[in-house]
């Protein structure tokens, strides 16, 4: 039972009973505003709505309800799951017809170097770490690239930084040092 404000927004009976009248009876109507929310997701959305879990859907919600929406992960696999990407409201009283959009996007177990994070789809990433002139970095796994290379998570992904000497870095740093001690020992023979 309710009488229409708007398109949006109504008056309902917030306590409706089934009465059956057999003698006197005294019944006090509870009467609120309810608002219209339209919930627009690609995966179903649980919110704590006045405290109770439940399944977000469009529809009437009554004023000042308090809804905060919560930020659970869909798991394809171990190494793929949806989570929020981003979202109009997390938390919020219900005051006026609303439309919330809640937008999942995919996420993939990312490890590097033995450590395990998620990223989202399309996030990017760039493999690198400090090397003394002596090693050279490649990476290895997923992608086998240079170190300092940036790579964009389309799928689970591991890598791992592999060093190797840099034998061309030692030998000029080498010939440089022959080289700068021929000539102070050139110029100590001068001197003389």
């Amino acid at each position: 039972q309710y009488k229409m404000i708007n398109s949006y927004s109504r008056i309902a009976l917030l306590n409706p009973e089934n009465i059956t009248v057999s003698g006197s009876l005294t019944y006090v109507a509870d009467w609120g505003i309810q608002y219209y929310l339209v919930i627009l997701s690609n995966h179903p959305v649980y919110a704590l709505v006045n405290g109770t879990n439940t399944t977000l859907i469009t529809g009437w919600y009554n004023r000042f309800d308090k809804i905060i929406i919560e930020n659970i992960s869909y798991y394809v696999n171990n190494t793929v799951r949806y989570s929020i990407y981003n979202v109009t409201l997390l938390s919020f009283r219900v005051t006026s017809p609303l439309t919330v959009s809640v937008n999942y996007k995919p996420e993939y177990l990312v490890n590097i170097n033995g450590k395990s994070f998620w990223a989202f789809n399309g996030s990017r990433i760039t493999l690198y770490v400090e090397t003394p002139f002596y090693y050279t970095v490649k990476w290895i796994g997923t992608y086998n690239v240079p170190n300092n290379y940036t790579i964009i998570v389309h799928s689970p992904i591991t890598e791992r930084a592999v060093y190797t000497i840099n034998f061309i870095n030692i030998i000029s740093i080498g010939s440089l040092l022959l080289a700068l001690i021929s000539i102070l020992t050139n110029i100590r023979i001068f001197k003389k």
